[in-house]
């Protein structure tokens, strides 16, 4: 797919996410980015591991939008994501809007353990 072609399937996208409608209020995007060149193999891949390149978490409302969201602010360490909506009470304020280590990612994850 050439990047003209790329543009305007994203462009659809965008479009069907928008009339899809929007996350429930109180909904983030939780965006999980590894390196598949560099992490381990399947069988022996672990948490944090040397694939491991930070977690985002942004408002948006959808996916796409999410991982856009995070390239137009800088945020995007580029590989792969993997996405989940989180409750928004579950990702204090301070956590949001940046890229969080491993450790990090992790002590949001331990704020909800317990629930």
């Amino acid at each position: 797919m050439d990047q003209d072609a790329f543009g305007r399937r994203l462009a659809e996208v965008l479009e069907q996410e928008r009339r899809d409608g929007p996350m429930p209020e109180g909904w983030l995007w939780w965006l999980s980015y590894v390196d598949p060149e560099r992490a381990a193999p399947p069988g022996e891949q672990v948490p944090g591991g040397p694939g491991f390149l930070g977690v985002v978490v942004v408002e948006a409302p959808g996916p796409v939008h999410a991982t856009v969201r995070a390239s137009e602010l800088g945020l995007n360490p580029g590989g792969e994501a993997k996405m989940f909506a989180v409750p928004a009470a579950d990702v204090p304020p301070e956590y949001r809007y940046r890229l969080l280590s491993f450790a990090e990612a992790q002590h949001v994850n331990s704020l909800t353990a317990g629930d």
